[in-house]
């Protein structure tokens, strides 16, 4: 096996690796009883891991070059889970993220922030 071959499946086990992350930590933080998270940790948690992780990983699949050798269904598919991590958590929770009034301001602009710049108007 050649060292392109090597790198090559590095690369593939290293995406199936983070898809499966993006996707354990959406499904934590959706907490389907809705009463295991503190409102003030959901808050916390969603401000400094969901918000940043979702952001920098769609900016850095936003920067690959378009005529990059890549797959281009495996962009999108982390795309989507980056995106399903920002919405999904919020929207479960947002009848209670409501009633914090500056925390859910925080949330919500970052979040349009991470979407402006997923659609290009960031300027």
């Amino acid at each position: 096996m050649t060292l392109a071959h090597l790198l090559l499946l590095f690369l593939f086990v290293l995406q199936n690796v983070r898809q499966h992350a993006l996707t354990l930590l959406t499904d934590m933080v959706l907490d389907r009883h809705g009463t295991c998270i503190p409102l003030l940790s959901l808050c916390e948690i969603m401000n400094s891991i969901c918000i940043p992780i979702a952001g920098e990983r769609i900016t850095d699949l936003l920067r690959i070059p378009r005529n990059a050798d890549v797959d281009l269904e495996e962009i999108m598919i982390e795309l989507e889970l980056c995106i399903s991590l920002l919405f999904k958590p919020f929207l479960h929770h947002l009848k209670n993220l409501v009633s914090l009034e500056q925390e859910f301001l925080g949330i919500w602009i970052s979040m349009l922030g991470i979407m402006t710049h997923l659609l290009g108007d960031d300027e």
